[in-house]
């Protein structure tokens, strides 16, 4: 009897022990096998140090929505009076009921966590792989990238407490898998200074954009004026490069010009030449003093565009969306979401720009040459604005969309963006799928919003 007593009294300290035994799990995200490219080599390690962050969810996004499109709308009596970050956070902040309820289950199982969002919104463990997979009823591995040689630790589903499920959106790394970044083409010219052609049919610089689009060559002036860069994927904008581009390129900037880093989370932007990235070199040199006539321009063959398969169409572009499909008929019927967000909303030019990088000139296209150059031109629009004493432009799309927004830009009607055995979509009068709403006229832009 004592022995059997004993016995009794061990089972029930060791099942109190595992707090998961009295918690119904549920699976919170799953996917069948992991992304194109990737393989799995084998049981990630029990003893590594895993970096789980927790998305909360979020008290009131609707909320948020509504205040974005008071102020964001040139209809609305709110347009420009922007939110502050504090007054973001309360929308984005979890309920006190929320963190409550997550941080008890962390505790119960011994783990500690800390903030690392404002407004609390996400929340960082570190835990060893055998620990989250015991949290997360899950077994971690690594998953190599075949064609990059980079592995990385992650699962193909993981599950937490239903009763958590209403209060986490989810947890990463764990289902997504990032691939490694493929730099646009570089190709090297002859080094040294050339002139810039005056056609700009061979090659674009910052002069043929000002050309293009009657951008001011006049920098901007404005301290409070900021246009931001961000960095991913091991990639890294180098200083030297950025000078040897003014010298070339911007002879009317100063070539002891720089950036200011900021960094996040631990973030680096190493200087070592051999490191330096394609894509951020072109980030970079075409936003830092933003770029600051009647050109045709026709959709390139490369172009992106289509149909979102993940976020329905916006209210803003509802009509334009429509009326695209109506043109389109039942051609390709079947091959795209006809209820998703169209993207571009707008174009600009992306064929052969001129960048510094690892000691040579050459060019690179892509729409990782339009995005910086469009931000370039929005930028100093900003700057403008706040010398005469207006707010500055925020989220763009409600003013792109209105009647005086597309009557700023060069609507695009030819070309189309093959792929996949067809033709693609074509660009259409109007807003298409190619090239969105069209290409920025910066003086009509200055007058469209007030200037």
């Amino acid at each position: 009897m004592v022995l059997g007593a004993t016995f009794l009294a061990t089972f029930v300290l060791l099942a109190a022990a595992n707090p998961m035994d009295r918690r119904a799990m549920a699976v919170h995200e799953t996917r069948a096998e992991a992304a194109n490219g990737f393989v799995n080599s084998g049981v990630a390690s029990g003893t590594t140090e895993l970096t789980l962050r927790i998305a909360m969810a979020q008290n009131n996004i609707a909320g948020l929505e509504i205040a974005l499109y008071a102020v964001s709308d040139p209809a609305s009596a709110q347009y420009g009076q922007h939110l502050t970050a504090e007054e973001v956070a309360e929308y984005v902040k979890p309920t006190d009921a929320a963190l409550s309820a997550v941080n008890a289950w962390l505790t119960e199982n011994e783990i500690s966590s800390t903030s690392v969002t404002p407004a609390g919104d996400i929340i960082q463990i570190v835990i060893p792989v055998s620990k989250a997979n015991d949290l997360l009823s899950t077994e971690f591995s690594v998953f190599a990238h075949v064609e990059s040689g980079k592995t990385s630790i992650r699962t193909l589903e993981y599950s937490i407490p239903a009763d958590l499920q209403a209060h986490i959106d989810g947890v990463h790394p764990t289902v997504s898998f990032t691939r490694p970044l493929s730099n646009p083409q570089f190709t090297a010219v002859k080094a040294g200074k050339r002139a810039v052609p005056t056609s700009c049919n061979s090659v674009i610089t910052p002069t043929c954009l000002q050309d293009m689009y009657g951008i001011p060559a006049t920098p901007a002036t404005q301290s409070t004026n900021k246009l931001a860069v961000s960095g991913f994927i091991d990639e890294w904008a180098n200083e030297v490069d950025l000078t040897e581009f003014l010298q070339n390129f911007r002879t009317d900037v100063s070539s002891a010009t720089t950036s200011t880093l900021k960094t996040l989370d631990g973030g680096v932007n190493t200087q070592t030449r051999a490191d330096a990235g394609v894509e951020a070199n072109l980030d970079i040199q075409y936003t830092r003093r933003p770029l600051t006539q009647g050109t045709t321009e026709t959709a390139a063959s490369f172009s992106a565009g289509g149909f979102s398969n993940y976020f329905g169409i916006p209210s803003y572009q509802a009509t334009d969306v429509a009326a695209y499909l109506s043109t389109l008929g039942t051609t390709d019927s079947g091959k795209f979401n006809t209820t998703g967000r169209g993207y571009p909303d707008v174009a600009f030019q992306g064929v052969n720009f001129d960048i510094a990088w690892d000691t040579e000139i050459g060019t690179v296209s892509g729409t990782s040459c339009s995005s910086p150059a469009f931000a370039s031109v929005i930028a100093l629009l900003n700057d403008q604005l706040i010398a005469a004493g207006k707010s500055p432009l925020g989220f763009l799309n409600p003013f792109l969309y209105s009647a005086a927004g597309r009557a700023a830009l060069n609507d695009i009607t030819s070309g189309d963006n093959p792929g996949c055995s067809t033709n693609g979509f074509s660009a259409v009068a109007g807003w298409d799928p190619v090239t969105g709403l069209g290409t920025p006229n910066f003086t009509a832009l200055q007058a469209a919003v007030g200037l």
